[in-house]
C-alpha cells in the first residue's frame, strides 16, 4: 500500500501522492511482462533489480513507514546501474 504522500524519485523526476505515483507505475507494465526481478537490499531498504534480456534495466528501493510505502527511488541510468548491480 502506498502512503498518501508517497514520493517517487527517478532521476530528475519527482512524483508526489499515491494516485500520481500509482498512475506512473502503470507505465512500467510493458516492461514487466519481459522482465526478470531479483529482490535485493538497496542501502538497507528493500528493493529489486529489474533485468531485461539479462541486462540490468532498473533498481527500485522502497522506504516503508508504518507499513506503507513512503518513498520509491528508481535508478535507470546505465552508469549508476553498472556501479551498483553486479
Amino acid at each position: 500500500m502506498l502512503h498518501p504522500d508517497v514520493l517517487l524519485r527517478a532521476g530528475a523526476l519527482e512524483v508526489i501522492g499515491g494516485r500520481n505515483v500509482a498512475g506512473r507505475a502503470s507505465l512500467f507494465r510493458g516492461y514487466a511482462a519481459r522482465a526478470e526481478i531479483e529482490f535485493v537490499l538497496v542501502g538497507g531498504e528493500i528493493g529489486f533489480v529489474t533485468r531485461i534480456g539479462g541486462e540490468p534495466f532498473s533498481i527500485m528501493a522502497f522506504t516503508v513507514r508504518d507499513g506503507l510505502i513512503a518513498a520509491i527511488h528508481v535508478i535507470q541510468d546505465r552508469q549508476q546501474l553498472a556501479s551498483v548491480v553486479p
